[in-house]
């Protein structure tokens, strides 16, 4: 959720056509990228996934021209790839500073921080193993009791909020929607 509203925040805040078309439009390359994962695991019959894998690179092939670059360092110098992610290699950590700046004229890296640690526990990156790990037991997780349950349903709400209420104003329709986004608060202030 926190990568969808930064990622929104930042289509948002410039060329907003250009970021909003490259992210729809960067659809088949990813789908192309899952079915290419999928080929030995039996969900479809192999005619069904030659069909599919076709229809995507069909599809990759039309937005060719927004996706697919010359390498221009190295020994592959002059030879064309393709993307790797919509945003032309921007990445979230970029993404929250250009959104926090416009906002506040500078950028403070504790959010990003923050996020990372989360992220690492949430994916059992490395940095992250003592925190959900007893340590000197062969794979047993930590007891973790939480003091307040309620806290990662406030945060999760705190940051879809936002992003309705982002999606609202950039689409016309926060005076429409006004009466449920205050029901949406007043719940959140319940849970507070």
């Amino acid at each position: 959720m926190v990568e969808i509203h930064i990622t929104y925040a930042w289509i948002r805040l410039r060329n907003t056509e250009n970021h909003a078309n490259r992210f729809i439009k960067f659809t088949p390359l990813e789908k192309l990228k899952i079915l290419k994962g999928l080929e030995p695991s039996g969900l479809m019959t192999p005619d069904e996934y030659r069909l599919k894998l076709r229809e995507y690179i069909n599809r990759r092939t039309k937005v060719r021209h927004l996706f697919r670059n010359r390498i221009k360092r190295g020994k592959n110098k002059g030879k064309l790839k393709w993307d790797g992610n919509w945003a032309s290699g921007a990445s979230l950590e970029s993404m929250l500073e250009e959104v926090l700046k416009s906002e506040t004229g500078k950028y403070d890296s504790f959010l990003y921080a923050l996020y990372r640690w989360f992220s690492s526990t949430v994916h059992g990156g490395p940095t992250s193993l003592k925190d959900v790990l007893e340590p000197d037991v062969p794979l047993r997780a930590k007891q973790h009791p939480e003091s307040d349950p309620t806290s990662h349903l406030v945060g999760a709400f705190v940051v879809l909020l936002a992003t309705i209420e982002a999606l609202a104003k950039s689409s016309n329709t926060l005076k429409d929607l006004e009466p449920e986004i205050s029901k949406l608060q007043s719940a959140l202030n319940r849970l507070k």
